[in-house]
C-alpha cells in the first residue's frame, strides 16, 4: 500500500503503569497482552488449538503482504 509504519517502542515500566492503572477491563486485558508479549512469553498449545479450529498462525510480515495482495485485488 506503499505506506510508512511508524513503529512506537514503549517501555517495560510504562506498560506496567498502564496495566496497573487500567480500571476499565479491556484496556487491562490489552495491557496485560502488551505486557505479555514485551516478556516474550509464549502461548502453550497455541499451534494445536489453531490447528484444531483452522486458524493458519502468520507472522505479521504475512499477513501483511496477504492484506496488501487482497487490497490491490490479487489475492
Amino acid at each position: 500500500m506503499h505506506k510508512k509504519i511508524a513503529v512506537e517502542h514503549v517501555s517495560l515500566e510504562a506498560l506496567q503503569q498502564q496495566h496497573r492503572a487500567a480500571t476499565d477491563p479491556l484496556q487491562k486485558t490489552f495491557a496485560a497482552l502488551m505486557l505479555g508479549y514485551a516478556q516474550g512469553d509464549v502461548i502453550a498449545g497455541a499451534k494445536e488449538a489453531a490447528e484444531q479450529y483452522g486458524v493458519r498462525l502468520r507472522s505479521v510480515a504475512e499477513y501483511a503482504t496477504g492484506f496488501r495482495a487482497q487490497r490491490a485485488g490479487v489475492a
